[in-house]
């Protein structure tokens, strides 16, 4: 399995606002980079720990005829969904609201990622994805 890192992941954004609801967008393009058949995993951004995740929306695309996709963090690559459909606007599907806690502090974030399948291999597969969360005294049930 490969791994590719986004810009926002390589840059290490972490956006902390104590109120309210705070939202990350991130765009993966591989290029030129072939993707191979077997799972390859794209870390997408940073959540800080603290955080609970709410919702997270993404679009994947691929030159690929089929690609699924899983939605997860470092511990559960499908936490929040698996073989989702690529080519239309996908939600979540499960594991939210989640808590993001991190007990090494040297890394107080964990990694939203994509982890794509494509059914033969392809040099174009694009990822974007927004992810909102908030801090637990603002947390709103779902």
């Amino acid at each position: 399995m490969a791994t590719l890192t986004s810009t926002a992941v390589a840059n290490n954004t972490l956006i902390y606002n104590p109120t309210g609801v705070n939202s990350l967008s991130v765009d993966y393009n591989s290029g030129a980079t072939a993707i191979s058949i077997s799972a390859t995993t794209i870390l997408m951004c940073n959540i800080p720990h603290g955080a609970t995740i709410t919702e997270i929306s993404t679009l994947v695309t691929s030159g690929a005829a089929t690609t699924p996709f899983d939605l997860g963090i470092e511990s559960n690559l499908s936490l929040f969904g698996n073989a989702i459909a690529a080519g239309a606007l996908a939600q979540a599907e499960f594991g939210l609201p989640y808590d993001v806690s991190q007990t090494d502090t040297a890394v107080p974030y964990q990694t939203v990622r994509v982890t794509v399948t494509p059914a033969s291999v392809t040099a174009s597969v694009k990822a974007s994805m927004t992810v909102y969360y908030t801090f637990n005294q603002n947390r709103v049930a779902r």
